[in-house]
């Protein structure tokens, strides 16, 4: 016997001859059960490889309550060649195994069952959610949410719940649209404009003009005009403004 359950019956049904065939009927019957039964297994992913494109998963437990779990399986994905996406399973997920030919060796992950503990998004059937959350003294911490409503109040939100979190669009490294909290950047090569809570920041090259809610600042070269709510201070520049 090699190992491979199916294998096995083929060398039992093959070897034995018509009465063999008979003898061996009952573990012929006992492997194809076992087959069958191993096809499709629901587990809890215990272990992740360290590039994350390999686990473990506990799918049953022994007499002495030991968790029994796969070897090191990989894990289906909707793109994987030129075009790729990589979302890694992660501890703790229930996860649907498919294992050809009834063989645990050979067994894929094929997709993650929902569990109701998990949904605290208060989203409703017309809502599409997807949060990406980290863990936090053992509890589900949301980092990122992304909601898409359909129907008569349909929107699209991206909402970065992390005080550091940053959102950044970049194109052809030269482009650079980048979010974080109290502030907005807008940038194109060394052109840019970025937007706070205390003001808004415009930069061409060396020049720059600065608002705030009570001054403008206006910088080109070494010469600077500053505009305040009590006045105006144009000195630093008189060979631009005064004749």
């Amino acid at each position: 016997m090699d190992g491979n359950d199916l294998n096995d019956v083929v060398q039992l049904v093959m070897g034995g001859g018509r009465g063999g065939i008979l003898t061996n009927l009952p573990k012929i019957l006992m492997i194809l059960q076992k087959s069958l039964i191993n096809l499709i297994k629901v587990g809890t992913v215990s272990q992740i490889s360290a590039d994350g494109t390999k686990v473990k998963v506990t799918f049953d437990y022994d007499e002495e309550d030991k968790p029994l779990d796969t070897k090191w399986i990989k894990w289906a994905t909707k793109k994987a060649n030129n075009t790729i996406e990589k979302i890694s399973p992660e501890i703790g997920e229930k996860v649907l195994l498919l294992c050809p030919e009834g063989n645990l060796h050979f067994a894929v992950i094929i997709c993650s069952i929902f569990q109701p503990s998990y949904n605290n998004t208060g989203s409703s059937i017309n809502t599409h959610t997807i949060e990406y959350r980290s863990e936090v003294g053992g509890s589900p911490v949301t980092d990122i949410a992304v909601e898409v409503k359909k129907g008569s109040e349909s929107s699209y939100k991206i909402d970065l719940k992390k005080e550091d979190a940053t959102y950044e669009v970049t194109l052809n490294n030269d482009t650079r649209f980048t979010m974080k909290k109290n502030k907005m950047t807008f940038a194109v090569g060394a052109n840019k404009i970025e937007i706070t809570d205390s003001g808004i920041t415009t930069t061409v090259g060396t020049s720059k003009v600065e608002v705030t809610a009570s001054e403008v600042t206006s910088t080109v070269g070494g010469s600077k005009a500053e505009l305040k709510a009590n006045g105006a201070d144009f000195s630093s520049f008189p060979s631009m403004l005064i004749p």
